[in-house]
């Protein structure tokens, strides 16, 4: 009999969204605050990554802002890797205390484990 293990194992970031990615796949997290000059996006374990609607890195090609017809912005997160699977925060540098937290838990693969 083979049993299948599906890692990582999901788990729930009490009072944040949470998101489900697939590994190799994009990633959206939607801000759910209004599209302002400050809006900054952060990386746990990684500070920000993007201000104003524009990534601070113009290399990147991990990570993409997308803006929605200017009220909500999104950060897209390309070939999600479990490396990815971390909070996400968006939040007005005017206004530290509205702060958005969203974490992406990636789904891994399913892998066969004998008994």
């Amino acid at each position: 009999m083979m049993l299948m293990l599906l890692l990582p194992i999901l788990g729930l970031v009490s009072g944040s969204d949470v998101v489900v990615g697939v590994l190799g796949k994009p990633a959206f997290i939607e801000c759910q605050l209004p599209v302002s000059d400050t809006l900054v996006w952060e990386v746990e374990n990684s500070g920000i990554i993007a201000m104003n609607g524009k990534l601070l890195d113009d290399n990147s090609t991990k990570y993409a802002i997308q803006r929605q017809t200017g009220f909500r912005e999104s950060l897209i997160i390309h070939d999600v890797t479990l490396a990815d699977d971390k909070s996400y925060q968006c939040h007005d540098i005017r206004n530290r205390s509205t702060v958005v937290e969203t974490k992406l838990n990636v789904l891994g693969k399913l892998l066969p484990i004998s008994p």
